[in-house]
């Protein structure tokens, strides 16, 4: 599963592509934060993430995101 979460957010399966910070960016855009884990899954569905994603984050433990940092790490 954490491939493909990498996957979807390089947009490939090496690190020489620097696609991910778009695809990053993409998902996140518009959310103000901090946000609640409920309104960051509608927030990321809403801007089409893929599931996996969305999958990753309803399953942490965490119930607040402060920035759109503690999103990206929570995916690694």
């Amino acid at each position: 599963m954490f491939d493909k979460i990498k996957e979807t957010l390089t947009g490939a399966t090496d690190s020489t592509n620097n696609a991910g910070a778009g695809a990053y960016a993409t998902y996140l855009k518009g959310i103000d934060f901090p946000i609640s884990k409920s309104q960051l899954l509608d927030q990321l569905q809403q801007n089409g993430a893929d599931e996996a994603i969305i999958e990753h984050v309803r399953l942490r433990s965490q119930d607040q995101f402060d920035r759109a940092e503690d999103v990206f790490q929570s995916l690694f």
